[in-house]
This record gives structure tokens, C-alpha cells and sequence, in this order.
């Protein structure tokens, strides 16, 4: 699970229920899930861009929420996209 933020489902009574999950990037990860406002834990090392808001969890947190609502509502499932037989998802 990514500490940035995931989607999935679960069942219940009612039947399926969609969820999606989006954590405080300042906190878990700010070198993964804070980019490009943070300094990345790896790859080119420039200086991060400035915050729009100022705050650095907040708006990584938006481009992180962005993310998971399209993985939401593209692929609620997580049994979209298939390779080859629909055993073998490409997203699990």
C-alpha cells in the first residue's frame, strides 16, 4: 500500500463500497509524496518548487487526492486492465 495514498473496495451488507485514502505527505513522506514541493528522496536533486498555499502538506496532499480520485473512479476495482487472460490484472 502507498503511504502517499491508495483506493480500494470492500464489502458489506449493502454490497460494494468504494474507498479512497490520502495521507499527510509532510508526515509519512515528504520526499516521495510531497514532490514537487519537498526535495525527492532520489532522482534529480534541484530545488523544489515553492507551495502554492504555503503549505507544503496541504498541497501535496492535493496532488496526491487527484491521484487516487482518478485511480477511483477509472478503476474502482482494481480489475480494469487486463494482459492477457482477466487473471492477471496490471493493478492490483
Amino acid at each position: 500500500m502507498s503511504q502517499c495514498g491508495t483506493h480500494g473496495s470492500t464489502r458489506d451488507k449493502g454490497g460494494r463500497r468504494v474507498y479512497a485514502r490520502v495521507g499527510n505527505p509532510v508526515s509519512q513522506c515528504p520526499g516521495q509524496c510531497a514532490w514537487p514541493f519537498h526535495q525527492p528522496i532520489y532522482g534529480p536533486q534541484n530545488p523544489p518548487l515553492v507551495s502554492p498555499k504555503g503549505d507544503v502538506g496541504v498541497d501535496g496532499m492535493v496532488i496526491n487526492f487527484a491521484t487516487v480520485l482518478a485511480g477511483t473512479v477509472t478503476n474502482p476495482f482494481h480489475g480494469g486492465y487486463f494482459q492477457g487472460r482477466q487473471t492477471h490484472p496490471w493493478r492490483r
